[in-house]
């Protein structure tokens, strides 16, 4: 599976791809804290909670690329990673990227998340090759959401959602 560390083609080389450098993984830890685990995103009337018997999360630093017109060509970011697995079929994972030493860095955060589930074939839609009883194919199905939160006002929102825009889209084609 691609977001396993040890994946032919992993997230490490997903960054490497979109152009981040000198990246560094934490070490996953279970998250224990079942009251406050809910969603990245705190939304009013807000989420519901996430199951905490099957969540991790670890933190990465890395420089990524910036792609602007002003400041540093690389910024500083840390990400917090949660995988939570929902059930035997789906898997969650949420990513909230925060840069650092770039103007404007406290006004900025990206949030992704990454929905992968694993569907059985119809018997009817496979070639007939899943015989029956609890073997047969199944197909990954992954959804993904991205998007930049502005923490607070600043004049060059525009530029930033239209790069980040442009390196979302850059990286899934």
């Amino acid at each position: 599976v691609f977001f396993s560390d040890d994946a032919p083609y992993s997230m490490k080389d997903f960054q490497k791809t979109r152009g981040d450098v000198d990246i560094v993984y934490g070490v996953w830890r279970e998250v224990t804290d079942v009251h406050n685990l809910s969603s990245f995103k705190k939304v009013t009337p807000g989420l519901l909670p996430l199951p905490s018997s099957s969540t991790q999360e670890r933190t990465l630093t890395f420089n990524t690329l910036t792609k602007s017109y002003f400041g540093p060509a690389y910024a500083k970011a840390t990400k917090i990673q949660r995988a939570t697995r929902l059930n035997t079929h789906v898997l969650i994972i949420e990513n909230e990227t925060r840069p650092s030493e770039i103007p404007f860095a406290d006004k900025i955060m990206v949030l992704e998340r990454g929905m992968i589930e694993s569907v059985k074939k119809n018997e009817s839609n496979d070639g007939g090759g899943s015989g029956g009883g609890g073997g047969g194919l199944y197909t990954c199905k992954l959804t993904v959401h991205a998007e930049v939160i502005m923490l607070g006002s600043c004049r060059f929102e525009s530029q930033i959602r239209k790069k980040a825009s442009e390196t979302f889209t850059e990286v899934t084609m």
